[in-house]
């Protein structure tokens, strides 16, 4: 007798590491002046708030850079309107989950004079790891269940003859993420400071990691 079931597992794992993605911008009429005073941002950010923070420079990664020239075209009197050169820079960091650090990180870049836009993503560096946990618990749920299929019909389970491997179907990272809070900085210095709040208050959705396997089994 054949058997074909199928097992899904899913654990839960505390994030262990936090991904900040940064936006830096600077708009100027001029492209001489618009990008040296946006290379004047990230420098500053690199080699002032990240010492501040006493996060390695080398951390600091640049996803992408451009100086593009910025028009709008007025479509009430039928002519282009020159915005001017705008200077787009995207980076990110990885660091080990820290929320003393997080909270640092967003009352410092609150205090910077056209700071980045930034979101906070969690993750699990051990992913690979986890995963494998859940491919085997996956696994030893899909022989649990052949073997009451078989006991059922009054046979022994015999041994597994195949094994179909799907792409997970996961949440690599926590659904929790932290986005800027530029309005919220009047508030923040009326109740207190913004790293205050964030310590006492952000705790990141745990990662959940799922597997679904589906086997044939022989039962005689």
């Amino acid at each position: 007798m054949d058997i074909i079931v199928e097992g899904t597992k899913s654990k839960s794992y505390k994030p262990n590491e936090v991904n900040i993605n940064l936006t830096f911008t600077y708009v100027d009429n001029k492209y001489d002046t618009c990008l040296e005073e946006g290379l004047n941002l990230i420098e500053d950010f690199v080699f002032n708030t990240l010492s501040k923070l006493n996060i390695d420079k080398e951390c600091f990664k640049t996803r992408n850079f451009q100086v593009r020239h910025k028009t709008k075209f007025d479509y009430q009197n039928n002519k282009e309107i020159d915005l001017g050169y705008e200077f787009k820079e995207d980076a990110f960091i990885s660091l080990d989950y820290d929320v003393d650090m997080i909270a640092n990180f967003i009352e410092e870049i609150s205090k910077i004079e056209n700071g980045p836009k930034y979101m906070m993503t969690f993750g699990l560096k051990e992913l690979e790891e986890a995963k494998k946990e859940v491919l085997k618990l996956a696994y030893k749920e899909m022989e649990e269940k052949a073997k009451v299929i078989a006991e059922a019909a009054n046979l022994t389970l015999n041994r597994c003859l195949k094994v179909d491997f799907k792409p997970f179907t996961e949440t690599v990272i926590s659904n929790s993420n932290l986005n800027e809070v530029y309005t919220e900085n009047a508030r923040f210095a009326k109740a207190a400071s913004a790293s205050e709040i964030v310590s006492k208050t952000f705790i990141p959705e745990d990662i959940k990691v799922s597997q679904t396997l589906y086997s044939l089994w022989l039962a005689e």
